[in-house]
């Protein structure tokens, strides 16, 4: 600390003496103003000793000076010169980004230039130099993939070479900002069209599924048709006589057991009555076998007798089957390709077997659907009309 700077700041040095013809006045004035000096003086030399007798509390005493004398006015000052210092380091920042940004554009037209030139090469390939209007479009489907029309052609042109729709175009118009911009929008256009296009399909697609979805509704909110499941004694009886073509056709593999059985003969002179009617018409088995068939068919007719009718149906198909087997068998083993005696019994056996189940079955008002695999197809036959 200047020490002689701070005396002076803190006690002001006396006023200069009065000329020597006025001393003795001024003596008498000037008594208590010595005494008043020589309290400063004494003062000063207290503090001068003290400051260089605790050298190690200098700089704490002078903080303690600074904060004592210290003045709002000095604080306001810092903040400004603070918030200068920030002001001016955010715009160093700003102009740093600004040039950042510059360079970026920059770059980017470059990149933009090149991708430009780039194109225009393929489009131009490695044969050409300039390109025709009548070729454009191959080479720009080749390029890009768009299909380009005949007023594409004419926009990008007139893009290059305003007023000139049929002049050929060079590297420098393929990679020109012009070009670019028109062929931007021309695929823009497409991608358009396309969406559109898109959008219309789905909407013709959502309409078709709400039609086929009304229709259905339609069909499910129709009463469905009753089945006729007339089970009256008429109907019965009806659905019984059905099993006289199986059992007429059968008859001529059981007749050995006549002969064997005498007790069996009052049913084959049964049998032979409806065989006897059928063999009296000219392929009148072969008539009755499509017409019940037919007759299976009408929904009209109660549901009992078209499943008796069928059944009936798929029997005497059945009869025929152990009857060409034999005959094969026949063949093989060099026999005379006729059915075996114990064979065709036990074939006439089966059918009377399931005939007598059905006509029972049918009696008591009821499908007889226990014939293996016949019932089951018979079933899913009937089933299948509705």
């Amino acid at each position: 600390v200047d020490m002689s700077a701070f005396q002076l700041a803190v006690f002001p040095a006396p006023a200069a003496r009065a000329p020597s013809h006025a001393v003795s006045v001024s003596q008498a004035r000037s008594a208590p103003r010595k005494q008043t000096l020589a309290a400063r003086d004494e003062l000063v030399g207290i503090a001068v000793t003290a400051a260089f007798a605790s050298r190690q509390n200098c700089q704490h005493s002078r903080r303690k000076v600074l904060r004592r004398f210290s003045s709002p006015t000095s604080n306001t000052e810092d903040e400004l010169l603070s918030k200068a210092k920030a002001a001016a380091e955010a715009a160093k920042l700003d102009l740093q980004a600004a040039k950042l940004r510059a360079e970026a554009e920059e770059m980017q037209r470059e990149l933009a230039s090149a991708r430009r030139e780039a194109r225009a090469r393929e489009i131009l390939g490695e044969e050409l130099s300039e390109v025709a209007p009548s070729i454009l479009p191959q080479r720009l489907k080749h390029v890009s993939g768009l299909e380009l029309a005949q007023d594409g052609v004419r926009r990008l042109v007139e893009s290059c070479r305003p007023g000139q729709p049929e002049s050929s175009l060079n590297l420098q118009d393929l990679s020109s900002l012009g070009f670019e911009a028109a062929l931007n929008q021309i695929l823009a256009e497409e991608q358009q069209l396309q969406i559109q296009k898109r959008r219309e399909e789905e909407e013709r697609l959502r309409a078709e599924a709400q039609a086929a979805a009304q229709a259905q509704e339609i069909v499910q909110q129709e009463p469905a048709e009753t089945v006729n499941d007339d089970r009256s004694v008429g109907t019965r009886v009806l659905a019984c006589l059905a099993y006289l073509l199986p059992l007429a056709d059968a008859l001529q593999f059981g007749l050995p057991l006549s002969s064997l059985i005498p007790a069996l003969l009052p049913l084959f002179q049964l049998l032979a009555i409806p065989n006897a009617l059928i063999n009296a018409l000219p392929l009148g088995s072969l008539l009755i076998f499509f017409s019940m068939s037919i007759l299976s068919n009408k929904q009209e007719l109660p549901r009992l007798l078209r499943f008796n009718l069928q059944q009936a149906i798929l029997v005497d198909v059945a009869l025929f089957i152990p009857s060409i087997l034999g005959s094969i068998g026949s063949f093989v083993v060099g026999g005379s390709g006729k059915l075996t005696p114990e064979l065709g019994c036990f074939v006439f056996l089966g059918v009377v077997v399931a005939a007598l189940y059905s006509v029972v079955v049918t009696l008591y008002g009821n499908d007889p659907d226990g014939i293996p695999g016949i019932s089951k197809a018979a079933r899913r036959s009937i089933d299948e009309q509705r």
